[in-house]
């Protein structure tokens, strides 16, 4: 079984590696059971894909003028009570194409707003992105987002989490 040794060698990234046949040295006869044109060795492999970069939104969460994943910002009433989630994925495998699935969770209701939603299928490499419905953000509640990515066979590491909180109500007359 050399499946042992391929896993080694995917694990450890080694760059070449050889796989042979070899057969019982004390038996002359033992190569004539194999028939050199009917032979054939097929070798399926998938790498998981990379762990998603870049996140972002639109609209983008503020805190005064900059924004941070970990650190989250604000969507205020201009911003409106939907969000679209991006993120850029990236695969190893040649041919493999990508989908994002997307977690955007209610950290103070507790809920889940999209559970696993599933992007659109992109090449080896690019952005996935899904949109929430309109009105389905709620005035004063914190959000947390994360998203994976998958060849359909192999998951990739969840992204950090980013966050971020809302602030529909206008200010206060002074």
């Amino acid at each position: 079984d050399a499946g042992y040794s391929m896993q080694a060698a995917i694990n450890n990234n080694w760059p070449n590696w050889t796989f042979g046949l070899t057969g019982d040295q004390s038996n002359s006869i033992a190569y004539a059971r194999v028939d050199p044109k009917n032979i054939s060795l097929s070798i399926t492999y998938d790498f998981a894909p990379d762990q998603p970069i870049n996140l972002r939104s639109n609209p983008l969460p503020r805190f005064g003028n900059t924004w941070s994943c970990a650190s989250g910002g604000w969507l205020g009433r201009s911003d409106g009570s939907a969000i679209t989630l991006d993120a850029d994925v990236h695969t190893k495998a040649p041919g493999m194409n990508l989908q994002g699935h997307f977690w955007l969770s209610d950290m103070t209701s507790g809920s889940a707003v999209l559970n696993g939603a599933a992007s659109a299928w992109v090449g080896g490499s690019g952005t996935v992105q899904v949109s929430t419905a309109p009105n389905t953000l709620v005035d004063g509640h914190q959000y947390n987002w994360q998203v994976t990515d998958t060849d359909g066979t192999m998951t990739g590491p969840a992204s950090p989490v980013c966050q971020f909180t809302t602030d529909f109500d206008a200010p206060d007359s002074v």
